[in-house]
């Protein structure tokens, strides 16, 4: 159909299948796309396994980054970066590795049974614990996919497959990619089926860095990019690459690497203080186009710093609306900022996981008069001090202020003892043993 609409367009196709496909149903394929296949493993990129064969229409550059060992019904292809992205890249905070060096096996969708299937997939090849571990999370993956090896530890030492953020970072997914999968009732009713409606989105998903890493051979096939993407570019999602560029060599990687390990906080806050939005206010970060055509804003990565409690401190009045309050947050922040002169004419970026008064500062204005008394003190603080904040948005689940906003704050008791609600209690009580006196010799003088 394509073709004939776009006679005069350069057309490839991109086909994906698992590796233990049979010798017959391949020749199907291998007919559809006119060739053999390539069999990629991502473990060869990642810390999990997932071999797949890939049937393309386009020529593959020679690349020292790979070997190609040509057998009779594929022709495998062996990436070969030169380092994989760091284990903190993927592990949540809290979260540990049972094995120094680990590797997962291909992840699989999770589907919660009541009992276990008929010859489950590596039943024989796993002892009594990982059998225990297979009865106890309900049969969601085969057994063998609970062994010792393929396992994590969790904050509180228990030992749990990998979770869902982990799965989208090793498949080549940004973090909480699958976030949407579910609306925010459904997530809070049943938190258990939306992990694992998320860890099923990921199984059924192909590998996107062995996909970038193909895609960008087939652009730079049809001349589109200066050069393919190298191994270790599509393996270290964190490592800066401009495929516009002639050689991957631009990039000082001396430089960058120092400025990765010394300077890595600032750096990341820099790197978004270089992408403004047209209003100049917020950083951009976008997600896809929404199904009503408006572009939905992403969470930042806020685990990408290290955090400590600065200021906290309760509401003063708990009438006001949460936005109101949310812009009384922020101004609490710019406020202890303007106190210390060395904090004085400095851009800096402020995460804030609410997006009416991301806006609203971010304009400089708003129509609601409880918004525009706080934003007015936000504005003289900022114009006092020469003051530039860059809003970005996080998600409440992973603000690091969530957590100390909700402390409870210990109240000394000395501070009630002659506290006015205390006295009125006590006037309340003595009117209330007069009443009750009057009321009873009334009740003695009728007799």
């Amino acid at each position: 159909m394509l073709r004939q609409a776009f006679p005069h367009a350069k057309h490839h196709r991109l086909g994906e299948m698992v590796a233990s496909l049979t010798a017959e149903d391949q020749v199907t394929y291998d007919t559809i796309f006119g060739g053999v296949p390539l069999k990629i493993c991502a473990g060869d990129l990642s810390y999990a396994r997932r071999p797949r064969l890939y049937w393309i229409t386009w020529r593959m550059t020679r690349d020292p980054c790979y070997e190609i060992k040509e057998q009779e019904r594929w022709t495998t292809l062996k990436l070969k970066p030169r380092r994989k992205m760091g284990l903190s890249s993927w592990l949540p905070k809290g979260f540990r590795t049972v094995v120094a060096a680990p590797m997962f096996p291909t992840f699989v969708r999770a589907v919660k049974k009541k009992k276990p299937p008929f010859k489950p997939a590596g039943i024989d090849s796993c002892n009594a614990e990982t059998l225990e571990r297979y009865q106890a999370f309900d049969f969601i993956y085969p057994p063998y996919q609970f062994k010792l090896g393929y396992m994590l530890r969790d904050p509180k030492g228990k030992l749990v497959p990998p979770p869902a953020v982990v799965r989208e970072v090793l498949m080549g997914f940004p973090k909480h990619y699958t976030f949407a999968a579910l609306n925010s009732k459904a997530r809070k009713v049943d938190p258990q089926g939306y992990e694992y409606a998320r860890c099923s989105l990921i199984g059924n998903s192909f590998n996107a860095s062995v996909v970038a890493f193909l895609l960008g051979h087939g652009l730079f096939d049809m001349g589109m990019l200066h050069r393919p993407p190298t191994a270790e570019e599509v393996a270290v999602p964190s490592k800066p690459c401009n495929l516009s560029l002639d050689t991957a060599s631009t990039f000082d990687e001396q430089k960058w690497q120092a400025d990765r390990d010394q300077d890595s906080p600032e750096a990341l806050v820099r790197y978004y203080l270089a992408r403004p939005t047209i209003r100049g206010g917020e950083v951009t970060a976008y997600n896809a186009v929404a199904p009503s055509k408006a572009q939905l804003l992403r969470s930042v990565e806020a685990d990408e710093w290290i955090w400590n409690t600065t200021i906290a401190t309760g509401w003063k009045s708990l009438g006001e609306h949460i936005n109101v309050l949310e812009a009384r947050a922020l101004l609490l922040a710019i406020r202890w900022r303007a106190r210390s002169p060395w904090l004085h004419h400095q851009r800096f970026l402020h995460l804030i996981d609410s997006r009416v008064v991301l806006s609203t500062v971010s304009k400089g204005r708003s129509s609601s008069y409880n918004l525009r008394r706080v934003l007015s003190k936000i504005n003289a603080y900022c114009l006092a001090a020469h003051l530039w904040p860059k809003l970005a948005y996080v998600a409440s689940e992973l603000n690091p202020a969530d957590t100390p906003s909700r402390a409870k704050r210990e109240v000394k008791k000395h501070k009630l003892k002659n506290s006015g609600t205390r006295r009125l209690r006590q006037q309340a009580g003595k009117a209330l043993q007069t009443k009750n006196a009057i009321a009873a010799a009334q009740r003695r003088a009728a007799r």
